[in-house]
């Protein structure tokens, strides 16, 4: 009789647990995100071991473009036709101008909840998605250290040092000796300043200790000294180098994959070439270094960080729903079988520190302790919630400076103009 009713017992214990997983199953959670082509099947993947973990959250995900003209406007209307997804894969300047809006939910309570410490993440990576100090996303990659990546055949073959150069004289001299001509073409070069439109300049800018804006990101400070001694030493790279600008495009245009091929000896990277070497079949010795300070500074040369995407959460829904979205995020962004493995397979930095020294980065990138090293050292750029109207300017001041049509003096005070307008139409639209 006991064994009967222990059966009976345990039946209906069984019988109550599926009726509650089945319960719990019922929250389905839309993830919108830019991992494209592909990459979709291995969101799949993160997606299917997510919902092994937790079979009562359904995961249905999109592809949204990381177009911003497009991706803004595609945000808002769903947020306008109630139709919004629960968790984003946002920019910084998204997350502050969705989170002013009231759009979007602090992410602390749901944190302290699942016991999850954002001390796991890189210097810097949380930091862009906070406002007003509080965190309204977690990377959804790591951000983006720029780095200058050197190529020591290059180097040894031109008889240099096999290490990085740390001041803008390093910098120019190394450029020369990597030099090399065929009368009056150019067929081998050092560094190019402008290969990634300002990203250069921004890199110079932030490790000599400069900004492109005020510390409360209200005041441009493109005209500032540091500024434009930045654009000054850019001007006089391109002469000392190369003797001006008009041989490079020709060389750009002519000599397919230049880096890759050995007839550019630097660039300016935020992430190891794997896709180059492994795909392509470029065989390269590379190594990393930070980016160049300027002479007898006294600063340590560093790398310089940009900030990437992150996943954020919608204010919308109940509190199951938001801590359901929670949990998505949370392992698209850190879980070993979510976020870590993904980064791996994309060969891009972890957020996650120690999920960057795993066997699969040691063993298949190389060098990728030094490039790790330079990251949990870089120096963080700034953000703006008006990141994308400060762009243009930027851009163009630093495309006028290195073809030398401007000097270095009148470009930064052009741009000091266009880049406070933008800035006090953005406050200014915001204050109406």
């Amino acid at each position: 009789m006991r064994s009967k009713l222990s059966l009976l017992v345990s039946f209906l214990m069984l019988l109550l647990c599926v009726q509650i997983v089945c319960a719990e199953e019922q929250v389905t959670v839309q993830v919108w995100h830019s991992w494209d082509g592909a990459r979709m099947p291995q969101v799949d993947q993160m997606i299917a071991a997510f919902e092994e973990q937790y079979p009562w959250i359904k995961v249905e995900h999109n592809y949204i473009t990381w177009e911003w003209w497009i991706r803004n406007d595609q945000i808002l209307l769903a947020f306008a036709s109630n139709v919004q997804p629960d968790v984003l894969m946002l920019m910084p300047y998204d997350v502050m101008n969705l989170s002013e809006m009231g759009l979007l939910i602090p992410l602390e309570g749901y944190m302290d909840r699942h016991d999850f410490d954002p001390d796991v993440y890189l210097p810097g990576a949380v930091e862009p998605f906070r406002v007003d100090g509080k965190t309204y996303a977690i990377p959804a990659s790591g951000p983006e250290p720029w780095v200058i990546a050197r190529n020591r055949s290059m180097f040894a073959e031109a008889g240099l040092a096999d290490k990085s150069p740390e001041t803008w004289r390093e910098l120019t001299e190394v450029s020369k000796k990597l030099t090399r001509w065929d009368g009056d073409r150019l067929t081998h070069m050092g560094l190019e300043l402008n290969v990634r439109g300002a990203t250069m300049y921004q890199a110079l800018l932030y490790a000599a200790g400069g900004s492109i804006l005020s510390e409360d990101g209200t005041k441009a400070t493109v005209d500032s000294e540091v500024s434009t001694e930045v654009l000054q030493f850019a001007q006089d790279f391109y002469e000392g180098v190369y003797g001006g600008f008009t041989a490079v495009p020709q060389f750009l245009a002519s000599v397919t994959d230049n880096f890759y091929t050995g007839a550019r000896g630097m660039d300016c990277l935020c992430a190891p070439p794997i896709y180059w070497l492994r795909n392509l079949g470029y065989d390269l010795d590379l190594d990393y270094g930070p980016i160049p300070v300027p002479d007898d500074s006294g600063l340590e040369a560093r790398a310089v960080m940009r900030s990437s995407w992150a996943y954020a959460i919608s204010n919308t829904g109940d509190d199951k729903r938001q801590y359901a979205a929670y949990l998505v995020a949370e392992w698209l962004s850190a879980a070993e079988e979510g976020g870590n493995w993904f980064m791996r397979n994309s060969t891009r930095l972890s957020p996650v520190i120690e999920a960057n020294f795993h066997p699969d980065y040691l063993n298949g990138v190389p060098n990728w302790e030094t490039f790790v090293t330079l990251a949990v050292a870089a120096v963080p750029m700034q953000n703006s919630p008006a990141q994308l109207t400060i762009d243009g300017p930027v851009g163009q001041m630093w495309r006028t400076v290195i073809d030398g049509s401007v000097s270095a003096a009148e470009a930064a005070q052009r741009a000091q103009f266009d880049v406070q307008k933008a800035l006090d139409d953005y406050y200014n639209s915001k204050n109406k």
